[in-house]
């Protein structure tokens, strides 16, 4: 079981933003980190080696424990918030639950249960956002009407935005709507809180 002082220190850690070194310290050698369902990296050199390559894509990160962190012996749970800015200047927030399995003062086992979609970086500015994907989406419903197509059939021309949203609002009907204020209404409410 992990004493309070060393979760304490794990968390403002974390929170300064070294989370390469919060694992190198924290971790045993034989750790393992699994992403919702995936399969799990294992290994303390893995995982630091990942976590570095994630960092190097980020302009800035603020990382927040929210607390209270919840122990029972060797498992606790730590609910996260990270705020990236990525290189290009797009932004993500992802809220995480993060349960672990603790040997004395060394984590063994980590699985982080989230929302994928939150990993969408999101920028008004960028064609990769929301608006890229309304505006891509309204032009293909656009040329969909024109041509007597289906939007479906025509998804493929969507590349700017990143692939896990590649047709993800297009998926849904009726998109072939007269009205664009209708379209609009439609995936505002498919992509928006």
């Amino acid at each position: 079981m992990p004493s309070n002082e060393t979760l304490e220190k794990f968390m403002v850690r974390v929170e300064q933003n070294a989370h390469a070194e919060a694992i190198g310290e924290f971790y045993a050698e034989g750790a393992s980190m699994r992403e919702n369902q995936a399969a799990p990296r294992v290994g303390r050199d893995v995982l630091v080696a990942n976590e570095r390559k994630v960092m190097a894509q980020a302009r800035s990160v603020k990382s927040s424990c929210i607390r209270p962190v919840l122990v029972n012996g060797d498992n606790v749970v730590v609910r996260w918030v990270f705020e990236f800015t990525w290189l290009d200047g797009r932004a993500t927030r992802m809220e995480e639950i993060a349960y672990q399995r603790w040997e004395n003062d060394r984590l063994i086992e980590e699985q982080f249960f989230y929302d994928p979609s939150q990993l969408i970086a999101q920028d008004a500015k960028s064609p990769s956002g929301c608006v890229g994907l309304i505006c891509e989406t309204l032009a293909l419903a656009h040329l969909s009407e024109q041509k007597g197509s289906n939007t479906r059939a025509n998804a493929g021309l969507c590349t700017s935005y990143p692939a896990q949203m590649k047709g993800a609002a297009l998926l849904r009907p009726p998109l072939l709507l007269t009205h664009y204020k209708e379209t609009t209404a439609l995936l505002l409410s498919e992509i928006l809180p």
